[in-house]
């Protein structure tokens, strides 16, 4: 689990350090416990992100749902200020959601936000933490990559 949590997030840090370079707005949204949150709304203080990367919660429940309700509503509130922003997510995570945002099926949920994502032009990359080998727990990586049109890196 530790090693996971280590591979997370040293892609994180890779992916901020890319937005530096390009001299793009990062945030970042934590999905644990029943929902998910807005850690650091999005900023061009790259240090500031590394920094709290390093206090990522982790462990516990996956609420993967909220987590891309969110990514929505962030990319919603940009496309505001400014029509012509491109919205790139990097969601890291075995997929295996198991907290629903609006009481229903999780598959449903994740289905109806994927296509969301799609209908709203966000682009998705997966990097996908699932171990080698047999994984126990259904994870919903397949439907994000089929429905959202997410690229997919397993690591």
């Amino acid at each position: 689990m530790q090693k996971r949590i280590n591979i997370a997030k040293g892609i994180a840090e890779k992916l901020v350090e890319n937005g530096y370079i390009k001299k793009s707005k990062i945030a970042l949204i934590v999905a644990k416990g029943n929902q998910a949150e807005i850690f650091v709304p999005p900023t061009k203080n790259y240090w500031g992100v590394l920094e709290k990367i390093e206090c990522v919660p982790t462990g516990g429940r996956t609420p993967l749902s909220s987590a891309l309700y969110n990514l929505l509503l962030l990319a919603e509130r940009e496309r505001i200020k400014d029509r012509s922003v491109e919205v790139r997510a990097f969601l890291i995570t075995d997929g295996k959601a198991n907290v629903p945002l609006f009481g229903k099926r999780i598959r449903e949920e994740i289905t109806k936000l994927a296509r969301a994502l799609k209908k709203k032009n966000i682009e998705l990359t997966v990097y996908d933490t699932r171990g080698r080998g047999i994984s126990p727990g259904l994870s919903y990586v397949s439907i994000l990559e089929r429905v959202a049109g997410a690229k997919v890196h397993k690591v």
